[in-house]
């Protein structure tokens, strides 16, 4: 329990990602809690964030194609940023599209990274992509 208070540094997200990390089903909890514990920042201890974008980048690394990963959400979030964000303009039915995806191959693409984010569905044979924590789109951004 220490060792994860010391790596949460006080911040409620690391904390909460790390929950949703050790009861997604990707593995059993005990595994995924050894993950956690395993995990370690890059040499520069000083940066705020270090042990959550340790996490975050563990978790990325989970997907199969990183590559299609990283331009889902790249479309998904200049969607959002065009045509606002829960706008069903955005949804992953447009993101498949645009990539040249079959259906559902979001859902299969993005599923490792069930402890970062949500499927939702947004009606009428829509479905968003909504990030657990705002953090996780700073992430990506930087």
């Amino acid at each position: 329990m220490d060792d994860l208070i010391c790596k949460a540094s006080g911040q409620f997200i690391y904390a909460s990602l790390g929950v949703w990390f050790i009861n997604s089903a990707c593995d059993l909890p005990m595994r995924q809690l050894n993950i956690i514990l395993e995990l370690r920042p890059p040499i520069n201890h000083d940066l705020p964030f270090a042990e959550l974008d340790a996490l975050y980048t563990f978790i990325l690394s989970c997907a199969k194609n990183l590559d299609l990963v990283l331009h889902i959400l790249g479309v998904h979030s200049a969607l959002g940023e065009c045509i606002g964000i829960g706008s069903l303009h955005s949804g992953v039915e447009t993101v498949e599209s645009m990539l040249y995806l079959e259906d559902a191959d979001v859902r299969v693409y993005l599923s490792p990274l069930n402890s970062l984010l949500e499927i939702s569905d947004e009606g009428y044979d829509q479905h968003g992509i909504s990030f657990h924590h705002t953090s996780f789109t700073d992430f990506l951004l930087n």
